[in-house]
């Protein structure tokens, strides 16, 4: 991505941002490079390479005004696309701090809600973080969040008020404010979707 900046994958199916704040003198290249964030993809990637996109969209010139989250310009330069093994491509997209927050925790709630759980149960936290140091932050799951435009304005409300479990709570770095309105989740991944498709 840049300098102080390295995008890797395992054979496990894991991919991580390294960075490096400091050069020590005295010691090898990687050790000055620190986890910033991984993501359990479980697939192997085969090429993972630096792009860039850029998207406007036909009500951003109504919502200039609007309360919502505003997407950094410069960081769609640092996004990072992956091929993997089996044929999907994934597509990495830095999101400034208001944005991940709000989308963590709605991430939080969609992943325990009935309507979007996985079907099997299984807990969505520890597959995604799997393969990770414990304590690693976390990529946000892209396919997780999409579910959320799937659904009936009824639902999105119901989703947004209820609260995680204490388990996902104890998590979260913020929990989203008691009145997020539905459609400033909506607009926000509508931007994020739209863009990819």
């Amino acid at each position: 991505m840049d300098a102080e900046t390295a995008v890797v994958s395992d054979r496990k199916g894991s991919i991580a941002v390294l960075c490096s704040d400091h050069l020590e003198d005295n010691a090898s290249p990687e050790c000055n490079l620190s986890l910033n964030c991984a993501y359990f993809m479980g697939e192997i990637a085969m090429s993972i390479q630096k792009g860039s996109y850029s998207y406007r969209l036909p009500a951003d010139d109504a919502l200039q005004g609007g309360n919502r989250p505003k997407t950094d310009i410069d960081s769609l330069q640092n996004t990072i696309i992956a091929s993997t093994l089996l044929g999907s491509i994934m597509i990495f997209i830095p999101l400034s701090r208001e944005e991940y927050e709000l989308l963590e925790a709605v991430q939080a709630r969609l992943a325990v809600h009935h309507l979007t759980a996985p079907i099997l149960g299984n807990d969505h936290n520890e597959f995604r973080s799997r393969e990770n140091p414990a304590g690693a932050p976390k990529i946000l799951d892209g396919d997780m969040l999409t579910q959320f435009l799937e659904l009936t304005s009824m639902q999105q409300q119901i989703i947004l008020s209820t609260e995680p479990p204490e388990m996902v709570k104890s998590s979260l770095k913020s929990l989203l404010p008691p009145h997020v309105p539905v459609n400033q989740v909506v607009q926000l991944l509508e931007r994020v979707h739209y863009a990819l498709n």
